[in-house]
């Protein structure tokens, strides 16, 4: 097979699965120097590439792009799962809310996180699955 966006390509009969997306607060201590940490994690997915991408929205705001000055972002694949880490530079009164967004080729998939005025992340217990259409937003 050859891709000219790939260096390989997967030739499957298996269905394309979507990726069941969770996000935890990656250091539930205090928040360092103004930092805090996402984890937002992709598991159970076929085929097994995902892209992430990150935004936020003020309470009562429009949901924004995170700027790339307010956080930097790893990603950690193995089998089976993909994480990316976000770390996100804040000030102590930012009350943002966060959302991490997982494509896939079966869609996207969105999962929803809260930053409170102490600066400690508490994560929402709703995981939404959609397949991305902006219009309907």
């Amino acid at each position: 097979c050859v891709c000219a966006a790939c260096c390989c390509c997967l030739t499957s009969d298996e269905p394309v699965v979507k990726p069941v997306v969770s996000v935890y607060p990656a250091a539930p201590r205090a928040p360092l120097e103004g930092k805090s940490s996402l984890l937002c994690l992709a598991s159970a997915m076929f085929p097994p590439l995902v892209q992430f991408s990150w935004k936020r929205r003020r309470e009562d705001g429009p949901l924004e792009e995170l700027p790339p000055a307010e956080g930097e972002q790893l990603e950690i694949r193995e089998s089976g799962r993909t994480a990316a880490i976000l770390m996100i530079h804040q000030q102590e009164n930012s009350t943002y809310k966060y959302r991490c967004y997982v494509h896939h080729e079966g869609g996207t998939v969105e999962a929803h996180t809260e930053q409170g005025n102490e600066g400690s992340l508490t994560v929402f217990s709703c995981v939404q699955l959609h397949v991305e259409t902006l219009s309907k937003r």
